[in-house]
């Protein structure tokens, strides 16, 4: 996920550019309703695509305030829990970079290991790369990638 600070003093959490394309355009999506509370770490909602039950952690402890989904560029809005967001877990800018590339990784090791064909040449991956691996496990590929325990 990725959260943006607003000037009201909460956060907009949405998808990062890897979920977007693993998933694509989800089947279904489950979101709290506003007044839900949710915690850092804990489920933030759930999302489906083919047979998998996504669980998506939230980035910030907070109450829901409002929702978006996928036609949306985020999923929610959320007010700090005590007036202040800790975001010292989350990563800074420099930090991101070498994470996406051991994420990147790990999905490829997944779809490999489904016997789906993947090329490690440093191109972007498709939109929907569900869609474009049809007879892979979802299920286990997104548990691995969103850490379903």
């Amino acid at each position: 996920t990725w959260v943006h600070r607003e000037k009201d003093g909460t956060v907009t959490v949405g998808l990062d550019d890897l979920a977007s394309r693993l998933i694509g355009v989800p089947d279904a999506v489950k979101l709290p309703p506003p007044g839900a509370r949710v915690r850092t770490n804990g489920p933030a909602w759930r999302l489906n695509k083919r047979n998998a039950n996504v669980r998506i952690l939230s980035p910030v402890d907070g109450e829901v305030v409002e929702c978006g989904g996928p036609g949306c560029p985020w999923y929610l809005r959320v007010k700090p829990a005590r007036g202040v967001f800790d975001l010292r877990h989350l990563l800074v800018p420099s930090e991101v970079r070498p994470w996406l590339l051991r994420e990147v990784e790990r999905l490829q090791f997944a779809l490999s290991a489904e016997g789906a064909p993947t090329l490690a040449d440093g191109g972007v991956p498709v939109s929907d790369i569900a869609v474009n691996y049809p007879d892979a496990d979802w299920d286990s590929i997104c548990g691995a990638i969103f850490l379903e325990p």
